[in-house]
This record gives structure tokens, sequence and C-alpha cells, in this order.
């Protein structure tokens, strides 16, 4: 008996060809259901993976039924599983999310003062504050360009990996950062600002979700008057970022962004001349690819400067700030 009849539960030995053509299709079923499942594994959030790859299996054996013109028997359907999931060992079937933090900045605003070392309450800096964010959403995998000096102050730090760099803009540090990163698979880089201070509750799980389908996602806030012209503010049109401008105080767009999260295929297009990362949103935008926005109703603070700093400290912390006597 030909070995290839075994691939059939209607095993007919007077015609060869036919058996053929259909142990062809299979093959070629199994190849196509691989290079999908190839493409699923690097687009999709963990979660979803599974059933995703399970959906494709099914329909993948409906449309080889279908061609080959006959019903595979429970040994096939085995086998179509088999090869599809193992072209899948040397894949990383979980997309890894990377946390960014820039700390290379002089913080002349603040008269050098290490503005990420600044009480977030009681018991926590800012930094602090950042880097339980990234580790409540399930993301560990923390990466740092730090200036020399900061470096010393984070001596002890071990939270994440650290990347001494001499930058002029944070683009240029950002830059360094993905190129430090030794990962051949796709992954998303998530950047929060280590001056900053903000309370959110489940932005980073829409983000992770938003980009399996985007390649830029931005969480935004609705600007507050004080606010103008020292952000990079957003044009939002049907959930999605159209437009960025960078601190100006003649801009009228409502909303600003915070987070910045992307796709590390965009990683090489990074210039490390831009003054600020949010830069390659509209590069993005200029090469048709769409920015998906997350509004958050929280309270967002820049501590970059004294003003908002003390603000901060004012409407988010008065409870918690210990009173001497």
């Amino acid at each position: 008996m030909d070995s290839n009849d075994r691939f059939y539960s209607n095993r007919d030995s007077g015609h060869n060809r036919a058996q053929r053509t259909r142990y062809k299709i299979l093959l070629e079923s199994i190849q196509v259901c691989c290079e999908n499942v190839r493409d699923i594994a690097t687009d999709c959030v963990a979660r979803n993976i599974r059933i995703l790859i399970f959906q494709l299996l099914i329909q993948q054996v409906q449309d080889c039924q279908c061609k080959a013109d006959c019903v595979w028997n429970t040994r096939t359907l085995i086998i179509v599983a088999y090869y599809s999931l193992k072209s899948l060992n040397n894949i990383i079937i979980m997309v890894k999310y990377i946390g960014i933090i820039p700390i290379a900045g002089s913080a002349t605003r603040m008269k050098n003062i290490p503005k990420f070392l600044l009480p977030a309450n009681n018991n926590n800096t800012l930094l602090d504050n950042i880097i339980s964010i990234f580790k409540t959403n399930g993301i560990s995998n923390l990466h740092a360009g730090l200036s020399e000096i900061n470096s010393y102050l984070l001596e002890t730090n071990n939270d994440f990996k650290k990347l001494i760099v001499k930058t002029k803009t944070m683009a240029e540090t950002v830059k360094l950062i993905t190129q430090d990163i030794n990962n051949d698979a796709t992954y998303n880089s998530i950047l929060l600002m280590p001056d900053t201070y903000f309370k959110i509750t489940n932005e980073i799980c829409m983000v992770k979700d938003f980009l399996n389908s985007y390649k830029i996602v931005l969480v935004c806030w609705k600007i507050k008057d004080y606010q103008v012209g020292k952000v990079g503010q957003c044009k939002i049109i049907n959930d999605e970022v159209v437009d960025i401008v960078d601190k100006n105080v003649n801009c009228d767009y409502p909303y600003f962004w915070g987070i910045i999260s992307w796709n590390s295929t965009l990683n090489n297009i990074i210039n490390p001349e831009w003054q600020t990362i949010g830069e390659l949103v509209n590069t993005a935008i200029h090469m048709g690819i769409r920015i998906r926005a997350v509004i958050s109703d929280s309270n967002y603070y820049d501590c970059g400067t004294f003003d908002e700093y003390f603000k901060m400290i004012q409407n988010e912390l008065n409870d918690n700030v210990i009173t001497y006597k």
C-alpha cells in the first residue's frame, strides 16, 4: 500500500494521481499554515495567540479539504497541526514589551537637580513611580539611558539595565537604547518619562491591545491651561493622532501625549537629531502609518519645572505628606 494512503480517510488505491494531488495540496496547506502562524506570532498580543492559531488551523484544514475534495481523517488533522506549530520552534510567540526610560538629561530647568529622584510620596521617588507602573503592567524588561553623573546616583538601582550615554537629545538617547537591545525578534517599546507623575488604571493594557493593529500608540491627556506650550499637543480624529505640535504656545490642540509606544520595526527611522521622540509620530504619519490614541482621564504632571512639581504635590500628595511638629 502506498504510504500516501495514510493521509486519507477514503483510501482509493486505484487513483494514485488523485492521491498525489491531494497529498500535494496537504503539503501546500501545511506550508501556508506555517507562514500565516509565523506572521501572527510576531504581530499579536500573547493572550490572543492560542485562539488565533487554533482558528487558523481550522480554517486552513477546511480550505485544504475543499481544494482536495475529500475529508481528512483525524491523523491528517494532527499532522497539519504538528508541522504548523513545529515551525514556531525558533519564533518567540509572546511579543515582548520593553520599557524604555531616558535619564540622560541635565535638568537645566530645575537648576541641575536630578528630577527623577524628587519625592513622589512618603516612600518613593518619581522614578520609583514610573518603575512601579511598568511592573504593575507586566513589563519587567526595562532599559535606561543614563548620563554618567546620573549613573552614579543610581548605582545601586537594579530595576533596569543601564546604558551610560553622552547625548544631546532625548531621541539620541532612545536611539542608543534601541541599538543596545539585543533582540532579533520583533518587540514593542513603551517609553515613560522619569520626571513625570501620573496614576493610571488600564491604559497600558489598552496600549498593548492596540499595538496588535497599530505600530504606534500614544496615551494622551486633556491639556490644562498651564500646560499649553510646554508639551507635545495632539490633534486626534476618530481616536487616531493625525498631527503633533511640540511646545508651541499658539497651538490649540486639546490633548497632549505623555506615553509613547512603538513597534521595533520603526527603530531604524528614529533620528538622533530630533529634540523629542515625539517626532517619531509625525514622521510615521507622513509615511502613511496610522497612530492610535488612548485617552486617560487621570492627571499628568511634567515635574521638569518647580511650578508643576509643586502643583503635583498640592493636588496629588496632600493627604500623604508627613507633617512634622
